[in-house]
């Protein structure tokens, strides 16, 4: 899996609803037409890897999209965006709630490829299996 880094620093602390506001808005701009869902960890490469595997290559690409020194800092925003994404996302629940690991610590989402890509090359295995 692709992991693509583009985080801001986060300060540790009372998270801003501008913060908030401003990660969620690049997720909007970056999911569009995309299954995807959004998570935290301290390893981005290593939990990239367990979702290649586990998520049976469901998604192919992580975004790094924040860094923070804090648990709880990072802990917060993924439980608020989780929230605003909820309808849109794969999250099935508020956040992880595991073992993070040492700082620094990163919130991310995954996304798969574009929907319409994935029913074309659908249609595609499709018509290969009639021949």
């Amino acid at each position: 899996m692709i992991v693509t880094w583009k985080e801001e620093k986060v300060k540790p602390g009372p998270l801003s609803d501008k913060t908030v506001e401003r990660v969620s808005g690049r997720i909007s701009r970056l999911t569009v037409n995309r299954k995807f869902k959004i998570g935290i960890s301290s390893n981005p490469q290593r939990r990239s890897d367990e979702y290649w595997y586990d998520a049976g290559n469901k998604y192919e690409e992580m975004i790094v999209l924040s860094q923070t020194e804090s648990s709880g800092t990072v802990r917060k925003l993924e439980s608020e965006l989780v929230s605003k994404h909820r309808s849109e996302s794969d999250n099935k629940q508020g956040g992880g709630g595991g073992h993070l690991g040492k700082p620094p610590y990163y919130l991310y989402i995954v996304r798969s490829r574009p929907l319409m890509l994935m029913r074309l090359l659908a249609e595609i295995r499709k018509l290969m299996r009639r021949r």
